[in-house]
């Protein structure tokens, strides 16, 4: 469409002469900065391609129809034109491509990753540029002839675990980057990876936290010792599924399909396709333990990216078990989570399964999160969203019954907010944390109220969560990686200790090598002029003073003597 008079009328150009006859699909458009009335086109079409005009849309031409430029469509066809030079114009997809003569012919730029997406030219200096890929955004200041590193946290993890090293790894697996993990502790650049790919889960052996169990889209899983650099496939079904639509595949696996170890048997761990698969002998054989536990709904299981361009690249792989979660109170107990919008649960491993949705969740929502209380085995907890359905709003609940009934608790989350995961604490029972589409929210309450925790993180869909000794851990999907040292006092919170004139919250436990200091941590319901904490020895003798007035408090960012402090 064009407009003359700032976007009060529209005049449609898809029919106009020289463009493609038949069904449209998705077009990336840029008018020259040099020439007002030279427009570029990239046009998804059984003879699309790319196209110039000249007088402004009335008439059109067909420059290129290099499938290079073309390829997954809906994932690409964006285009920009230079604002000084006419003739020169971009196109980004798998690689980035630039054009001196209008689009006749183009020529691969070289940029630092794969997956392009997005491209700003300066209109002053055309050689600067910045441009974004799935690997994250490069700088470049010579017209693409060389590009800054991508050192910029901006990694996309689906989920987070953590390990039982001393001190404990954290890792990932991130878009388009491949498996990640690094100790929490550990110097920013010592990431390694654990086999399987950009999407999958990760679990780490609890008796050998240098053994990996990693999976990727299409099925994939992997056995990797970190110690032998040893890697095996342990792929529950031996197939390929890419090109296939999710009814000509036998074994359904997600995107970013489960793979979760038992709690109360470290022997056995879990992965899920439509069906729940199990292994006792780390992937050398599997059994399925269920039939399909999804709406397996026909009419969502048809070819995608038509029908112009299918895409069926294991990515758009639907209806499959998108959360398993076992009981760490009851090893028959396990709970699983559809992407379209099934709960089920068994009470016998697997014997028999049975649909316990709550009856109010908007149908083909995704089951985002099932988190299996560590506390009381009836209990569960769902994360799921509708947002693909544009329906943005939270969909959090609790069971207490096995999903008898289903109590809904979102209250006090933005009813924008989408829900992504949902842990309880291990220590404090109904002290729950909740990932969302922006950030993350804590409950004192079992969920019937709920707070920011935001705190200094961006803005940022949390993907998923992880409660690990004293910190909690977070997967976001865009800045990567982020940790909350020393929850100790969300735990010991309560209404007493908020509202006393004092109260010292007790120090968790220092780890002697590992602790860099013992952290102590106070709240005030009044501001202080000066605050003093001594560390006494068993005679209560005065063995370390620290001090600090109000005025210390203000010149160190986000203190207040107000608010909880800590001193070191």
């Amino acid at each position: 469409f064009k407009s003359t008079d700032g976007g009060e009328h529209w005049t449609e150009l898809t029919r106009n002469p020289g463009l493609p006859r038949g069904t449209i699909g998705k077009t990336g458009l840029s008018v020259s900065g040099a020439d007002g009335n030279r427009a570029y086109a990239e046009i998804e079409a059984e003879d699309g391609g790319f196209f110039a005009s000249d007088d402004g849309g009335a008439t059109w031409k067909k420059m290129n129809e290099n499938r290079n430029l073309r390829q997954r469509a809906f994932y690409y066809s964006r285009v920009y034109a230079d604002p000084k030079e006419k003739d020169t114009v971009y196109a980004l997809n798998t690689g980035m491509y630039r054009s001196t003569d209008g689009g006749k012919t183009f020529k691969s730029i070289r940029v630092p990753h794969g997956d392009n997406h997005d491209l700003w030219i300066s209109s002053t200096d055309p050689k600067r540029m910045i441009e974004s890929n799935d690997g994250g955004a490069n700088v470049s200041v010579n017209g693409g002839e060389t590009w800054t590193a991508q050192t910029f946290p901006t990694a996309q993890f689906y989920h987070v675990i953590t390990t039982t090293h001393v001190p404990y790894h954290v890792c990932g697996a991130q878009q388009d980057n491949s498996t990640a993990c690094i100790a929490v502790r550990g110097n920013p650049n010592d990431f390694y990876a654990v086999g399987g790919g950009e999407s999958g889960y990760i679990a780490s052996d609890p008796r050998n936290p240098d053994i990996y169990f990693a999976g990727s889209y299409g099925g994939l899983a992997t056995r990797y010792n970190r110690k032998t650099g040893q890697m095996r496939e342990i792929n529950p079904y031996p197939d390929n599924p890419m090109g296939y639509p999710s009814q000509d595949i036998a074994e359904r696996f997600q995107w970013t399909f489960p793979i979760v170890f038992s709690p109360l048997d470290p022997s056995v761990l879990y992965v899920g396709s439509q069906h729940v698969w199990k292994t006792t002998n780390e992937g050398q054989s599997w059994t399925k333990i269920s039939g399909d536990l999804t709406r397996h709904d026909p009419s969502t299981l048809g070819p995608s990216g038509g029908p112009i361009t299918k895409d069926e690249t294991g990515v758009e792989t639907y209806s499959t078990v998108f959360s398993i979660a076992p009981s760490p109170k009851d090893a028959n107990l396990i709970w699983t989570g559809s992407d379209d919008g099934y709960v089920f649960v068994t009470r016998d491993a697997g014997k028999n399964w049975r649909n316990v949705t709550p009856k109010d969740l908007p149908d083909f929502a995704r089951i985002s999160l099932v988190e299996a209380s560590p506390f009381r085995p009836g209990t569960a907890y769902i994360a799921a969203n509708h947002y693909q359905h544009d329906d943005f709003a939270p969909y959090i609940y609790r069971t207490d019954d096995c999903g008898e009934t289903w109590t809904k608790i979102v209250n006090g989350v933005a009813p924008r907010d989408f829900a992504r995961a949902i842990r309880e604490d291990p220590v404090r029972a109904k002290l729950l944390y909740l990932g969302t589409e922006h950030g993350i929210y804590l409950s004192f309450d079992d969920g019937a109220s709920w707070q920011s925790l935001q705190r200094n993180l961006p803005d940022t869909p949390v993907h998923d969560i992880k409660v690990e000794a004293h910190d909690l851990v977070i997967a976001t999907h865009g800045r990567s990686f982020y940790v909350m040292d020393n929850i100790s006092p969300l735990r010991q919170m309560s209404t007493e200790t908020t509202t006393e004139a004092l109260h010292l919250y007790k120090p968790q436990d220092v780890l002697r090598g590992l602790d860099r200091a013992l952290a102590v941590d106070y709240s005030l319901n009044q501001p202080a002029q000066k605050v003093t904490v001594e560390l006494l020895d068993g005679q209560g003798k005065a063995i370390r003073s620290f001090s600090g007035t109000a005025s210390d408090s203000e010149q160190r960012p986000g203190a207040t003597p107000a608010a909880d402090d800590e001193e070191q």
